[in-house]
């Protein structure tokens, strides 16, 4: 990013030294619809990063099965989203980046900024990812929740020093084109347009050298944030040690007395060892409300003996097998009871397997975690 600020920096030099150009009203037009294209795609990552963010604070707040529920469903929802997010590719014709030069615009530097969307995009993919398998870990040793929700915060306050970097570069690129009508037009709608990015959307900046100061400060900024979310990560990495230690310790009394407690959880089942991981699945809600009517948890790559291993797990649990249908050939159905809950699983040929149940009556968990209860 520093790369380019400097390119800013070398830009503002150039326009001091060069005559005014007539506008070139198509060539705008073709800028604008670039950095739409630009902006859409960097308000569904941050939408989608920012509700988890929230969520995760949220439930740090409750700690409360709803709250649960919502932070795995909204971190669930935002992975399934940066999974199918494509950074758009930068489409200015040849005649269009000819009249734009000629303008002044630095259309290198949106070049550069849409390339290094789609290294972000991967990286806060890997990021949810991340986010949902620690979820589940701060349930087995609650002293790390609060280093979960602090890495939620810092992250928070990254987040918006990035987009009020990228309201700095759209700034400064339009600047030489900021006597058209069509880009007055173009600024005044973006908080309407991209409400996640807008909420930090500052007033119009006429002067260039103020903008590229506003960008260092900015990525000064992201820097000790980023130093201290590397601590938080070790903190949560010394948890799960500790953890691990009196698992094999098999200290029962520390296991009970560290993990975390959620008020509001139902009866509880264990989840299958081998699949249905949160980084892997896909958790999918029908109805609206604190409580969905419905969870269905898919898992794409399942094994006929992983699956049947599972229905064996729980009825060892104690559900009652109501019914089973199918073939190898044709996929399984199988209802279970547990208590007053229904469950029922379902596996298909090509390994995709699902479980549904109402998650009012019933919660799936890591048998570790019913351990620790």
């Amino acid at each position: 990013m520093k790369k380019l600020v400097c390119l800013w920096m070398t830009l503002a030099l150039l326009l001091g030294a060069c005559p005014a150009f007539a506008a070139d009203a198509d060539a705008t037009d073709a800028l604008l619809e670039q950095l739409d294209a630009y902006l859409t795609c960097c308000e569904q990552l941050y939408t989608a990063y920012a509700d988890t963010l929230q969520s995760m604070l949220d439930f740090r707040d409750r700690q409360d099965y709803a709250s649960l529920l919502h932070v795995r469903l909204t971190s669930d929802g935002a992975h399934r989203t940066l999974t199918q997010l494509t950074a758009p590719a930068f489409s200015l014709s040849g005649d269009a980046l000819s009249a734009l030069m000629a303008l002044g615009v630095e259309t290198d530097a949106l070049e550069v900024e849409m390339q290094d969307l789609a290294v972000s995009i991967e990286m806060a993919r890997d990021k949810m990812g991340s986010y949902e398998a620690r979820l589940e870990r701060v349930l087995l040793h609650s002293d790390g929740l609060d280093s979960f929700a602090r890495w939620a915060q810092l992250d928070q306050q990254f987040t918006a020093l990035e987009i009020q970097y990228t309201w700095a570069m759209v700034n400064y690129l339009l600047l030489p084109v900021a006597a058209q009508a069509q880009v007055e037009a173009f600024w005044a709608g973006l908080a309407q347009r991209y409400p996640t990015m807008g909420s930090y959307l500052p007033a119009w900046e006429s002067d260039g050298n103020a903008l590229i100061t506003r960008a260092v400060e900015f990525l000064d900024g992201m820097e000790p944030l980023t130093e201290q979310i590397a601590v938080q990560k070790g903190q949560l990495a010394y948890g799960s040690e500790q953890f691990a230690l009196r698992v094999q310790q098999d200290d029962q009394d520390a296991l009970r007395a560290t993990a975390a407690q959620v008020e509001g959880m139902p009866v509880m089942a264990p989840l299958p060892a081998d699949w249905l991981a949160p980084e892997t699945s896909s958790i999918l809600a029908e109805g609206e409300g604190d409580l969905p009517a419905a969870l269905t948890l898919e898992d794409p790559a399942v094994s006929l003996a992983s699956f049947s291993g599972y229905v064996n797990l729980l009825c060892d649990a104690g559900a009652t097998l109501v019914r089973h249908e199918g073939t190898d050939e044709t996929g399984w159905t199988y209802e279970l009871r547990l208590g007053d809950s229904a469950l029922t699983l379902q596996w298909q040929p090509d390994g995709v397997a699902r479980v549904q149940y109402d998650p009012a009556a019933l919660s799936l968990e890591p048998a570790l975690y019913m351990l620790c209860r």
